[in-house]
């Protein structure tokens, strides 16, 4: 029975283009700074000579700059899923055999324990087992 060739499967994901994701990932990170400096010179614009405007003026500004920060990080966000490379491509791309991993998924539970700590007290979950395993084999062929 033949499949019908659906090459964008999931609505929700950008259509693969590097330019534009490339373009879309610098303005992105561009207007989180924007927004981010906009919210720290308010907070210490004092320092370097500027006076601080009132108060309903400050909360709406701190509040357009979190928002341009926030949607300068859903844009470099989207940037991103439009410069990955799909899995049909990368086996079409790679001259290599494909590798198919196989996993219990009883392991999600034992390995949702790794955390990485990062920044000011956070961390991530990591899954060690996983990424040590798609580390050695990224030589033999795409995973």
């Amino acid at each position: 029975m033949p499949q019908a060739e659906n090459p964008q499967a999931n609505s929700s994901q950008p259509k693969r283009n590097a330019t534009k994701g490339i373009a879309r990932q610098l303005v992105g990170v561009a207007m989180m700074l924007a927004g981010l400096g906009l919210v720290a010179l308010l907070r210490y614009g004092s320092a370097v000579g500027i006076q601080r405007p009132s108060d309903g003026v400050a909360f709406a500004l701190i509040g357009g700059g979190l928002l341009c920060a926030w949607f300068g990080i859903r844009l470099a966000v989207q940037g991103l899923k439009m410069r990955t490379v799909d899995a049909d491509t990368a086996i079409k791309q790679s001259p290599k055999a494909p590798i198919l991993y196989l996993r219990s998924f009883a392991l999600d539970v034992s390995d949702a324990q790794h955390k990485m700590p990062i920044w000011g007290g956070l961390s991530v979950p990591i899954n060690p087992w996983e990424s040590s395993i798609s580390q050695g084999l990224s030589g033999a062929g795409p995973m």
